[in-house]
């Protein structure tokens, strides 16, 4: 898997789709699963920074959800997928 994190300010072109609001701080996470040596599927994942702590890649490389619920003790309802071709 290919995995990179980065962090970013909020515009208005993210605020379309997602719930964030102008100017807080996100962390984009990508993802790049693969099978048999052949990328198959990119995961962009946009987290709000004040909320998810010292997340670093190696907590983003296993699981996100893992991180977020036994090492914040966060309680996920539930997360959006949006499939694009």
């Amino acid at each position: 898997m290919s995995l990179s994190l980065s962090t970013f300010f909020a515009q208005t072109i993210f605020l379309i789709k997602l719930v964030f609001k102008a100017g807080e701080e996100l962390i984009h996470i990508v993802r790049i699963r693969k099978l048999d040596g052949s990328s198959r599927q990119i995961d962009n994942d946009y987290l709000l920074a004040s909320a998810v702590g010292n997340l670093t890649i190696a907590d983003a490389s296993t699981s996100i959800y893992a991180y977020l619920e036994n090492t914040l003790h966060m309680k996920i309802l539930k997360s959006k997928k949006n499939h694009q071709c």
